[in-house]
């Protein structure tokens, strides 16, 4: 089953479109967790999106879809090519995508696969939408790759702090880079974290970056 987890702040414009591309998709053994933060209880997208994962009841063999709720999925058979990709390989752990930006449609420069050996936290970020991983690889993420020196979990890089541990423990051989353009990101939302607070953003790439490899 693939259980598509998707998370969003003060998104009502975007949302709808993000859950009709999931509706339409050609792939129907999904189960969809909704979790939309406002003001009065926003928890910043990694805290929400951690929660909402140990929320819900899976089964080690699930597939996580991980969607913000202000992108959306441009291919109607987005989960299908998931899906197919864990069923044709059982190794497989994780998944890593290619994306166009919302803005001109042109595919995104932070995707491409990475080189077996390659220090992932050191390189380039690559490990961009659509991000998939099994739920037996998630639970074994210790919660400490998500908080910063004081012990909070991180307000910004959400993607890079679950990627980079889990491609870590999953290993080059159980990950793959999905090629075909499937998933839309918002580059112009006014009120990401990259557009709002830049600058603890870059703090928290910079921290995540030089912490310890997990392997």
């Amino acid at each position: 089953m693939i259980q598509a987890i998707v998370c969003g702040y003060k998104c009502k414009e975007t949302l709808v479109k993000c859950l009709d591309s999931i509706d339409i998709q050609t792939f129907k053994n999904v189960n969809l967790r909704l979790s939309i933060e406002d003001d009065s209880n926003r928890k910043y997208l990694l805290k929400n999106t951690v929660d909402t994962i140990q929320e819900t009841k899976m089964n080690d063999d699930d597939i996580i879809v991980f969607i913000d709720a202000d992108d959306f999925l441009c291919d109607e058979k987005a989960l299908e090519i998931i899906n197919n990709e864990y069923e044709e390989n059982e190794t497989l752990l994780l998944t890593y995508g290619s994306y166009c930006n919302l803005s001109s449609n042109e595919k995104g420069k932070f995707c491409g696969p990475y080189i077996y050996g390659e220090n992932v936290r050191q390189s380039q970020w690559r490990a961009s939408h659509l991000k998939t991983m099994k739920y037996r690889l998630f639970k074994k993420i210790p919660n400490t790759c998500f908080l910063d020196e004081n012990g909070t979990c991180f307000k910004c890089c959400a993607d890079r702090a679950i990627m980079t541990p889990a491609i870590e423990l999953a290993g080059f051989n159980n990950i793959k880079w999905i090629e075909p353009i499937i998933y839309c990101y918002n580059d112009i939302n006014p009120i990401s974290c990259w557009s709002t607070n830049r600058s603890l953003s870059v703090k928290t790439r910079e921290y995540i970056i030089n912490m310890e490899p997990l392997i």
